[in-house]
């Protein structure tokens, strides 16, 4: 244990420093254009020439516009443009619907006390508050959106001209106040699409001269999802119009710290751009951040593409999760009845004992294969699905191939090793190279959902960690007890730098798991007892590990800071507890709806059958490497951790149980050779 805390002594030595973005210089005003609806796909040179030619001297981005609800409507999104926090419009009785029809801004204390019920600490109306304290204004004009977004927490809100919107208008709006909100209306992808796409770019085009005569700085936002004619309860999400031009927005694309990824920004991020620009002290009830510029450019057909990307990994995710599970089941049957009738030396069960063996290794390399397939890009195909399932197919044979072409095959648990080993490496090299293949994969994270941007998810992690543990396992067996020791430290610190470092991993949760994985596995690997007492050294450990990793983060600029440094600012503030309570009903929810759940109850018993209990060729393989079983058991506590200290936590267990079950297979059957390979 002494090891252990040594090790986790140089983490902080370790950390790759980020480096803070600059914070915008304060613009001569901020005219903020919402247009609900408003995708990339819409804007081109014919149909939207202010807004193409303001794309050619701005900055444009991504938007996510995911709300308090699970599908954001109009008023959802111009309710968080004024609120820099995760919120909604007060929901009605009956199925949700959205419309364009809403309210003024007298409905804000209402809407303020239905958000009060949510665990997001949101308060309605913080834009217009925060800028009167500072002794500033914002100005509505035209809809009711831009008074909800405008709109101060009491209510009230100053209105701008009720006409038509001119240039000259705005810059003389711009001289009574520096910050003016326009409603351009919602952008509908049926029929109404030509003139809604018409009346947004005019009022572009007057708000584009206004700022180049008075240099402020234009925002152009898509706000929300929008229903069409006939379509019934909430629109598919989808990602939208973000777009800044002005000081500081030379061309090139946007990012925030909210995301830590362009082109990635959030409706979110509004309102705290607007107060950076004005130089307004953001509230701590906002969550989000400035947007920045980033030196890439971007295409509009690149936005497109992204969208296009995010649209496909939603339609296929919960296919794919189904499939997973469904398989996993068949994978169970099979074992059992493959390992009743593995004895005897005829060439029927050779061949059995063959196919069941590789079998097994594909299912152990599938997880990886789901993110490698992000290389290839599967979601432009027509149709979608065969270029999925093949990309998906390629790279889980090449690792195969590979785990079975290499001197390590002739080992009992070599195959397994190098299934378990490429996939800890590929997704560590993805993460300290910016995690590119989690975005929009299958078993990735979404920035439709816009739970995650950067960093490992709970699905990545799961993989990684019982990927990371049982290849140690592997690596280990047969050593001697200080090489046992010192492996599982070396290995276990480095992914656990990868796991928790706020430029890589930034995971809170996983850092705490895998600590008590990896100590667990060195503990019974190397022949140490496990006592409570150093049980309770391990977990100290890892409270320590995660508390340098989340002080590292507080330490930087606030707008450098991942979610580990923002939550321990929720800490000193004393805002922590609605994020634990937050995270906690998640994960309740997730455990009580999701399909994952279903493979929870099978991990019980695998194991109490294969790890407590084993029998016939699992006894066998735990005789003849008793490392594997130390690994099969450090992977159980770190996914029992995984699940109790992350929200969503379901997926830990449920994903780790995909690696895990076929990796016990395949080791169970190589041990059950008549000839058995050398150890």
């Amino acid at each position: 244990m002494r090891a252990w805390l040594l090790l986790l002594a140089v983490v902080g030595v370790l950390l790759a420093p980020a480096l803070p973005a600059s914070a915008q210089e304060p613009a001569g005003g901020v005219v903020l254009i919402g247009a609900p609806g408003l995708r990339w796909d819409h804007v081109g040179a014919d149909a939207t020439p202010a807004l193409h030619a303001l794309l050619q001297e701005g900055s444009p981005g991504a938007l996510s516009v995911r709300s308090a609800s699970p599908r954001t409507c109009p008023g959802d999104g111009w309710v968080m443009a004024g609120t820099g926090n995760r919120a909604r419009l007060a929901a009605g009785p009956g199925p949700r619907t959205c419309t364009d029809q809403l309210p003024t801004a007298a409905a804000l204390p209402a809407i303020d006390r239905d958000n009060d019920r949510l665990r997001f600490d949101a308060q309605v109306g913080g834009l217009g508050q925060a800028l009167a304290r500072a002794g500033l204004c914002a100005t509505a004009w035209l809809g009711n959106g831009a008074q909800l977004a405008a709109g101060r927490a009491d209510g009230t809100v100053d209105l701008g001209p009720t006409g038509d919107v001119t240039a000259g208008a705005l810059a003389q709006g711009l001289q009574n106040c520096p910050v003016l909100v326009v409603d351009a209306g919602s952008v509908h992808s049926d029929a109404r699409a030509p003139a809604d796409l018409a009346r947004v770019d005019a009022v572009v085009a007057q708000a584009r001269a206004a700022a180049a005569a008075t240099g402020a700085t234009l925002l152009v936002a898509g706000l929300a999802d929008v229903s069409d004619a006939g379509e019934r309860g909430a629109p598919d999400p989808r990602l939208h119009v973000a777009l800044a031009a002005g000081p500081g927005f030379a061309r090139g694309g946007l990012v925030s710290s909210s995301t830590r990824r362009a082109p990635y920004v959030q409706v979110v991020d509004l309102a705290p751009t607007v107060l950076a620009l004005v130089g307004v002290e953001q509230p701590a009830a906002m969550t989000g951040q400035p947007w920045r510029r980033t030196d890439t450019r971007l295409t509009v057909a690149e936005l497109v593409d992204a969208d296009v990307h995010a649209g496909q990994m939603r339609v296929y995710t919960p296919r794919f999760f189904l499939l997973l599970v469904v398989a996993q089941i068949v994978l169970y049957g099979a074992a059992v009845l493959v390992f009743r009738h593995l004895s005897g030396t005829d060439p029927v069960r050779e061949v059995v004992r063959r196919s069941a063996s590789r079998t097994a290794l594909a299912f152990a390399a599938a997880p990886v294969a789901t993110y490698l397939a992000n290389l290839v890009p599967w979601w432009r195909a027509d149709p979608v699905l065969p270029a999925l399932l093949g990309a998906v197919a390629a790279f889980d044979l090449l690792i195969v191939l590979l785990a079975l072409a290499g001197p390590w095959r002739r080992r009992l648990l070599g195959p397994i090793g190098v299934v378990c080993g490429v996939t800890a490496l590929v997704l560590a090299a993805d993460l300290v190279t910016g995690a590119r293949l989690q975005m929009s994969s299958i078993a990735g994270y979404s920035p439709l959902v816009a739970g995650r941007f950067a960093g490992v998810g709970n699905v990545a992690f799961a993989v990684f960690a019982a990927s990371a543990i049982l290849a140690t396992a592997c690596l280990v067996h047969g050593r001697s007890r200080r090489t046992v020791v010192a492996c599982c430290a070396v290995i276990g610190l480095a992914c656990v730098v990868v796991d928790g470092n706020p430029a890589w991993g930034s995971d809170f949760g996983g850092v705490l798991a895998l600590i008590p994985g990896f100590a667990v596995l060195a503990m019974l690997a190397g022949g140490i007892r496990v006592s409570a007492l150093r049980l309770l050294g391990v977990a100290t450990s890892a409270v320590l590990a995660v508390t340098a990793f989340a002080a590292y983060d507080y330490s930087r600029p606030p707008q450098a800071r991942s979610h580990l440094g923002r939550f321990a600012a929720q800490v000193l503030d004393g805002g922590a507890l609605t994020v634990i309570e937050r995270k906690a009903s998640a994960n309740l929810g997730l455990l009580t709806h999701s399909v994952l759940t279903l493979l929870v109850p099978l991990l019980v018993l695998f194991v109490a059958q294969v790890v407590l209990r084993p029998r016939g060729p699992v006894a066998e393989a735990f005789r003849r490497a008793p490392e594997w079983r130390a690994g099969l058991i450090g992977t159980l506590v770190m996914s029992l951790v995984g699940f109790a200290v992350n929200d969503s936590g379901v997926a830990v267990p449920a994903l780790a149980l995909t690696i895990a079950v076929p990796a016990a297979i395949a080791v169970g059957v190589r041990a059950s050779e008549p000839a058995a390979p050398p150890r």
